[in-house]
């Protein structure tokens, strides 16, 4: 391990260079730990500048990854958490509340082609309430369970039909009412996305 120094606004910063190919920029305290403000270069390219806090990533800082891959947000104990983004080079974007390193909480994703969702998240997934607009012109506004369109909601499609009732895995199922372009609607029981029992069946007043 190299170690080299310098002084700036009073604060000693120091150049660490560490046997396996890492290396650490920064101030650090009383303790030599990472802490204040600093930036750590992985061997394998991977990069975080920003606060630090015994010898952890602490506050405010970005970590982009070899691949291109971001992280931009507060941090806790080394783990994403609070507000951030994260943008990845496959691109998609998650900006909303981190726990525990993964978004958890409100949030918003965009795909990058025009299919978003703004909502609630758990470990990184859709669950609990939200809205999500596909790419061909469809907009879902309900329920979600693990990444999934689960429980109630309704779809609004673009030819202007729409369904409101009960899913499960991203289809219909349960009850629920379809309204077709024609203004009938039929409400029924659906298992699949199929409708295997009609209960009512209605025309839309003109």
């Amino acid at each position: 391990m190299l170690v080299m120094g310098g002084v700036c606004s009073g604060q000693e910063i120091t150049t660490t260079n560490y046997y396996n190919g890492d290396s650490y920029t920064g101030t650090r305290d009383v303790n030599q730990r990472r802490s204040g403000w600093g930036t750590f270069i992985w061997a394998n390219g991977d990069r975080y500048d920003g606060e630090w806090k015994r010898d952890m990533p602490h506050g405010q800082g970005t970590l982009v990854w070899a691949d291109g891959s971001r992280y931009e947000g507060h941090w806790e104990k080394g783990q994403r958490k609070g507000k951030g983004t994260y943008i990845s080079s496959k691109g998609y974007s998650i900006t909303g509340d981190w726990k525990k390193g993964s978004c958890t909480g409100k949030g918003y994703l965009s795909f990058g082609t025009g299919d978003t969702y703004e909502g609630d998240f758990v470990n990184g997934l859709f669950h609990g309430k939200g809205v999500r607009f596909f790419p061909d012109g469809r907009v879902y506004t309900g329920q979600f369970r693990d990444g999934h369109i689960a429980g109630k909601g309704s779809m609004q499609y673009p030819d202007g039909s729409s369904y409101e009732g009960e899913w499960d895995y991203d289809h219909y199922e349960g009850r629920g009412s379809f309204t077709d372009t024609n203004g009938v609607t039929t409400e029924g029981l659906y298992t699949n996305g199929k409708l295997y029992k009609t209960i009512s069946q209605k025309q839309a007043k003109k």
